[in-house]
């Protein structure tokens, strides 16, 4: 996918993927989850706002686990979403 942003044509690129994993235990759990990979040229400098409409046109919404900060219920996926900024 990386090579694809060097094409003429290609600024950006994604791909969703359904991955899965079997946990080492005696259950042999299988864990299932999506993946996300976007890439964009770095001279966009809108890989956030592309971020956030990815994610808001797969889903409304997504389940929140408590803790953290949250309670239990939804978290909305509609753009913007909270930025931090590390320092």
């Amino acid at each position: 996918m990386k090579r694809l942003l060097a094409r003429e044509g290609f600024s950006r690129c994604y791909q969703l993927a359904a991955c899965s994993a079997t946990a080492r235990s005696r259950a042999r759990t299988t864990l299932s989850s999506t993946l996300l990979e976007l890439y964009a040229a770095p001279e966009r400098g809108f890989i956030m706002a592309d971020l956030e409409q990815l994610v808001s046109e797969c889903a409304a919404e997504a389940p929140a686990r408590k803790g953290h900060g949250r309670v239990a219920g939804t978290i909305s996926l509609q753009p913007p979403f909270e930025r931090l900024f590390l320092p």
